[in-house]
């Protein structure tokens, strides 16, 4: 599910910056630990890489080690801060994937 900020069911500032949640459950998680999903890299697919992971649905910094759900697609193995967004990407992963990095 891609987060309108328009209309965002949860929001918050951090830090100066606002942050936009598809769900009161994800702004509960960013809450309880900030550093953990704030700043870093821009949102976008990042498939696993054995250290870190981002949701290329939402693009919340995923644990590896208790992802929310996990997809395999096109032979990559991608992980999700919720069952949710992975169901979005499965249903249309062109949706999310940037052209750029798309099977690379």
């Amino acid at each position: 599910m891609q987060v309108r900020t328009s209309d965002a069911p949860a929001r918050v500032h951090h830090a100066g910056s606002p942050y936009y949640f598809c769900s009161d459950r994800c702004l509960e998680r960013f809450q309880a630990d900030p550093d953990r999903y704030a700043g870093g890299d821009a949102a976008g697919p990042m498939p696993v890489d054995g250290g870190s992971g981002r949701d290329p649905v939402c693009g919340m910094s995923v644990d590896l080690a208790a992802p929310g759900a996990r997809a395999v697609v096109d032979g990559k193995d991608y992980v999700f801060c919720m069952q949710g967004c992975a169901d979005a990407f499965v249903a249309d992963p062109g949706r999310y994937l940037d052209p750029a990095t798309a099977g690379s």
